[in-house]
């Protein structure tokens, strides 16, 4: 897979039809994000409302016939940036694999030394993803609910 064939571009408005469709592909995460396995214009307006006030960018991306949408997040909680969401259409092709190179050679130009995400803790297809990718397990938290997640770092 050719990385300099990869583009990106910054999520606008009239794109969340697109990202209703690639957050269709991945029922897990949908659920979990979204809390349908179906979801709707209306549900990813609002998970994208609620992520409004963060600090982060959210990305399109294209590889070919791939597409995937990103989020992520410079400098925020630990000083450090995060990868907040990544959803491809095609699992298994390498453009997730390209997306985490293209993020962690532009935090590492920045200065970061760590590029940290956080999974459910039983969502275990995210952590084999990003463990292929070479992320590490860091510890486990909990969020205002209750719910555990493992967080991950990836060294820069």
């Amino acid at each position: 897979m050719n990385r300099s064939s990869l583009t990106f571009r910054k999520m606008k408005r009239d794109d969340q039809a697109l990202m209703t469709s690639l957050s269709s592909l991945s029922k897990e995460w949908s659920l979990w994000e979204l809390g349908s396995s179906n979801p709707t214009h209306a549900d990813v307006e609002r998970w994208i409302n609620h992520y409004q006030y963060e600090n982060g960018e959210w990305r399109i991306w294209n590889l070919d016939e791939k597409t995937a949408f990103t989020y992520h997040l410079t400098k925020v909680r630990n000083e450090e940036p995060w990868l907040g969401t990544i959803i491809v259409s095609q699992k298994g092709e390498g453009i997730g694999r390209l997306i985490l190179e293209v993020l962690a050679e532009e935090e590492r130009k920045k200065g970061a030394k760590v590029l940290y995400a956080a999974c459910p803790a039983q969502c275990l297809n995210w952590m084999q993803f990003l463990g292929k990718i070479g992320f590490e397990q860091y510890k486990m938290d909990y969020d205002e609910k209750g719910n555990e997640y493992l967080l991950l770092a990836l060294p820069l």
